[in-house]
């Protein structure tokens, strides 16, 4: 009797340990790989570019960029009679213009023209995104003037402007155009754009 409790104490004294056997594993068949889309599978560098690149553009296309273009004539003889048209290519409005017209020609010998600025200023006071405006150096003679015997005659139009009625000469902007005049069979003149 003394052994058999000291078994059933020997018993309880020792835990009972589990084995615990893993679930079997079924093999799968091998399945194939998915494959990310292509979009995907574009560095984030890349997309950093294109949404910088964007910005400039659309910065760029608001930046203010003026245009000119030849418009009629006033008196064929004259070359400096002939009426220009700028024009702003932007989005941002520009204000406060003025024009600084440079002629400059040789003639005869008593008579030529150079280095000399005529200045028109606040010509116009707005122009918006393709408005136009006539730049006002046809006034530079009077129209119905006969210049004589002129040579190569040139013709240097400087436009500055302001960005929204800021006009502080520091943020005042400017934009050069320079023409040469060719002389037609019919002895009409005709401008031709130099840079």
């Amino acid at each position: 009797m003394a052994n058999s409790k000291g078994r059933r104490k020997l018993r309880r004294k020792l835990p009972e340990t589990e084995v615990s056997t893993p679930p079997p594993t079924l093999s799968r068949p091998h399945e194939p790989r998915r494959s990310n889309p292509s979009w995907k599978r574009i560095p984030g560098w890349v997309y950093g570019i294109v949404v910088v690149s964007s910005i400039i553009v659309t910065v760029l296309e608001g930046y203010p960029w003026l245009s000119i273009q030849r418009d009629d004539s006033l008196n064929s003889s004259n070359p400096y009679a002939t009426v220009f048209l700028i024009s702003n290519e932007g989005y941002i409005p520009i204000t406060d213009l003025d024009a600084y017209c440079i002629p400059d020609y040789g003639g005869t010998k008593t008579f030529a023209m150079h280095d000399n600025t005529l200045r028109y200023s606040d010509f116009a006071s707005w122009l918006g995104h393709a408005s136009k405006v006539t730049v006002p150096c046809f006034r530079i003679f009077t129209v119905d003037s006969h210049l004589g015997n002129i040579e190569s005659p040139k013709l240097t139009i400087s436009i500055t402007y302001a960005f929204l009625h800021a006009n502080i000469n520091s943020l005042r902007r400017q934009q050069t155009f320079q023409f040469k005049a060719v002389k037609a069979e019919d002895a009409s003149w005709h401008w031709t754009y130099v840079h």
